[in-house]
């Protein structure tokens, strides 16, 4: 809604979202995460059909979930903490969401979760800027390059990542 400058947050480079801002220089793989219950299982030889599959509304889980063969069932949720809470009711039989998120939160929450599948995904996260913010965004890119460079970038990656 231009309420912000920019947004930093694990958000997918699209078509459709590039029609409405401009995009850091990528920092990480799109890739998605399959989160269960500790102790579950999902689905049958790693198919999510027949499941009810929590996702963020909204996020490209979202479209990914809805785009799936079979009979899945998608419920969105207005925050992803709202679709791991229903997964520990019961609710939904699985989440998925992006992987970055997904693995902070299950090793913050590893009683309660597991991360039982990584699905590689085409497509790049970065920081989001308004359009009229292209000056932001180039400074914004020439620290990402200095990070990038020194390593810093990486060793964030793998502390909070993996």
């Amino acid at each position: 809604t231009g309420q912000a400058p920019m947004a930093a947050s694990s958000i997918t480079i699209t078509p459709s979202r590039q029609k409405q801002m401009i995009f850091s220089t990528p920092y990480l793989e799109a890739d998605l995460a399959v989160v269960v219950r500790k102790g579950q299982k999902w689905g049958t030889g790693g198919s999510l059909s027949n499941l009810t599959v929590g996702v963020l509304k909204g996020s490209t889980a979202a479209t990914y979930v809805q785009n799936l063969p079979g009979n899945v069932v998608e419920v969105l949720y207005p925050t992803q903490t709202g679709a791991y809470s229903a997964l520990l009711r019961g609710a939904v039989k699985t989440v998925v969401n992006d992987y970055a998120q997904s693995d902070w939160y299950v090793k913050n929450n590893a009683g309660d979760f597991a991360l039982s599948a990584l699905i590689q995904q085409p497509g790049q996260i970065a920081f989001a800027f308004t359009k009229n913010q292209v000056a932001l965004r180039n400074a914004f890119n020439k620290g990402l390059a200095v990070l990038r460079h020194n390593g810093t970038l990486l060793r964030l990656k793998n502390t909070w990542i993996g």
